[in-house]
């Protein structure tokens, strides 16, 4: 339904009838029953396609199975999807705390679905210093006792050597610390540095200088007792930790640092 197909003066009612839910009083209007759109189409695209728009901004609550389905339909035009990058809690969850923080996080979502902000799970200012040249050849360029530890690590069994770097330190490094089959040098080289900043329960939804990141986490790479006071340390929460992570970011790190 469009707008125009609203008998005039009628609008408030159709929006109040259209956002009825079933555990609540149902609306009636003009012997219909109205409810909420998300139990017809939650992403009432085609509406808009059939109107001729060709650039469309899709907001997701969640990213489910059923709502890929539903953008794989349009295939003919242009859709930015933004994704929560974590879950937003019920929709009858009106908790203020929980609200502004869902505030925050949906604009630091679209920042980064826009490449306003860059980062992994965290959220930095764009630098364009930090590029796929850069972070690559911070890789390439590490010491062959670094490599041997980090294979000793990982249990590969292979010399210590550039090849090695590529063809198989790399790939593992990124199935350790979770990230997806097609990662990019830039994305292994911030998850990283992310890792100190999970490590000391830094908050997430805040933008940080990238700079200062990397400045806090050198200075303090053997110790965690200041890298929480350079930052805004979220509520402690239960993260399962994984020793051989910690060691494995501490050793490229030191030999990043060594490099500059």
């Amino acid at each position: 339904m469009y707008i125009e197909d609203i008998p005039k003066g009628r609008l408030i009612d159709y929006l109040i009838a259209s956002s009825s839910l079933p555990i609540f009083q149902t609306n009636m209007m003009d012997d219909k029953l109205y409810l909420d759109g998300m139990f017809c189409d939650n992403m009432p695209i085609g509406l808009l396609e059939d109107k001729g728009y060709e650039d469309v901004v899709v907001i997701r609550l969640i990213d489910d199975f059923i709502g890929k389905m539903n953008l794989n339909r349009h295939q003919n035009i242009n859709i930015k999807t933004i994704i929560p990058s974590e879950y937003l809690g019920g929709s009858l969850n009106k908790d203020r705390d929980n609200v502004e923080k869902n505030i925050r996080l949906g604009y630091l979502d679209t920042m980064k679905a826009y490449e306003r902000c860059t980062g992994i799970k965290y959220y930095f200012d764009v630098e364009y210093k930090y590029n796929e040249e850069y972070c690559f050849d911070k890789f390439r360029s590490m010491s062959n006792e670094t490599i041997q530890y980090i294979c000793n690590l990982l249990n590969i069994k292979r010399d210590a050597s550039l090849r090695t770097v590529m063809e198989s330190v790399i790939p593992k490094l990124g199935e350790v610390l979770g990230l997806p089959k097609d990662f990019s040098y830039k994305d292994l080289f911030y998850c990283i540095y992310e890792k100190k900043l999970e490590e000391n329960n830094i908050n997430r939804i805040k933008l940080y200088d990238f700079n200062k990141v990397i400045d806090v986490v050198n200075t303090n790479i053997d110790s965690n007792r200041n890298l929480a006071s350079n930052f805004e340390v979220r509520p402690k929460i239960s993260i399962k930790k994984n020793k051989n992570t910690k060691l494995l970011t501490n050793c490229i790190i030191k030999d990043i640092k060594n490099q500059s």
